[in-house]
């Protein structure tokens, strides 16, 4: 059994041209907002909580998440302030230039940037007390997103996209 291919030269030619027409720009611009999304939807996620973040009796302490630092009072019942700028939905995504995203925190509470976020988060100024506890770091993060497979398939999505657009057959 014999099985014959036949391709056409002109349609390889074709192809080549696209390749050549290829706008990388509008590709990275179409995967950037992708990437950024991605980004904020991971430094969303917290590490498991621990004895640090569960309540006790007195004498206990612990920081509750979304409120903040409590403590167990001996005649009974828990204190404590409202002081937590909610980090983890304080997380936002926002395309500054076409080929830029930037990946920042706007606290609920006060407008502005969380304060304690480099503590938390920063690979360059993460506490060792959140690195103990699992806190991934920003530099971690956006590893793990440029390796991901997600970005990969969008990535070959938007140059398949570019090229359709460019053939002509």
């Amino acid at each position: 059994m014999t099985i014959g291919l036949t391709i056409n030269d002109k349609e390889l030619r074709n192809l080549a041209a696209a390749f050549d027409r290829l706008d990388m720009e509008a590709v990275i611009e179409r995967v950037v907002p992708l990437a950024g999304k991605m980004v904020q939807t991971k430094m969303a996620v917290y590490p498991p909580e621990t004895d640090a973040n569960r309540p006790g009796p007195y004498p206990k302490r612990w920081y509750q998440r979304h409120f903040g630092p409590r403590y167990a009072r001996k005649a009974g019942g828990f204190g404590g302030q409202n002081t937590s700028e909610r980090l983890q939905k304080a997380w936002r995504t926002d395309i500054i230039k076409p080929l830029e995203a930037h990946v920042f925190t706007k606290s609920t509470q006060t407008g502005g940037e969380v304060s304690y976020v480099e503590y938390v988060q920063s690979y360059e100024s993460q506490t060792s007390v959140h690195k103990e506890h699992g806190w991934q770091t920003d530099q971690a993060v956006a590893e793990d997103v440029e390796k991901s497979a997600a970005l990969d398939k969008a990535i070959g999505a938007a140059i398949e996209y570019e090229l359709v657009s460019k053939l002509r057959f």
